[in-house]
């Protein structure tokens, strides 16, 4: 199997398991970005650094390490 074949075999087969755990978490942090009351700015800011973390690493996840993959093996 060629390099970016098996790239894009692993970037297919980790695709669900990956969205599915990140959007779990953030579905999970948003009762904690939309906090209202007592302390609801420390913790509106604590859901959308996290939920926003876990976009960029999501990305990252699903999009740069594939592409890495491919430009190391080829090294």
């Amino acid at each position: 199997m060629s390099i970016i074949d098996a790239a894009i075999n692993g970037a297919v087969a980790r695709l669900r398991p990956i969205l599915m755990t990140s959007f779990a978490f953030i579905f999970g942090l948003l009762p904690l970005a939309f906090a209202t009351g007592a302390g609801a700015i420390g913790n509106r800011s604590i859901g959308i650094s996290a939920i926003g973390g876990m976009l960029f690493g999501t990305l990252i996840g699903v999009l740069i390490i594939p592409t890495l993959y491919i430009i190391f093996q080829s090294i």
